[in-house]
């Protein structure tokens, strides 16, 4: 009988150490499994902040161009209007004022 005892026993210390090495191989699993699930998601915000990034850097310049191209136009209306008020004003001297004839040509 107590041969039987000493092999059971036996048996059941291997079986718990098989249980527990099975334990630590599933842990090392997961930890390997949660390592690669880290790295996925690491590269997948390093590209997302890379395209903010590029995308912040096209709204800067976009910001830039459309100012200049607002610069631009806001000169070139400025040079119209001046022109236009130039052209006016040499025409008008061109008038002389006569309340019996509102506008003469000077000759």
């Amino acid at each position: 009988m107590e041969n039987n005892s000493g092999v059971d026993l036996n048996q059941t210390f291997h079986s718990i150490e098989n249980s527990i090495e099975r334990m630590w191989l599933m842990w090392h699993a997961n930890l390997g499994n949660l390592n690669f699930l880290r790295e996925k998601f690491e590269g997948m915000a390093r590209s997302q902040l890379e395209q903010n990034s590029a995308a912040w850097k096209e709204w800067i310049q976009l910001v830039e161009d459309l100012g200049q191209q607002t610069r631009r136009n806001q000169e070139q209306f400025q040079r119209m209007v001046q022109e236009a008020v130039e052209e006016a004003v040499q025409a008008s001297d061109q008038y002389q004022f006569n309340p019996n004839n509102i506008f003469r040509f000077h000759s």
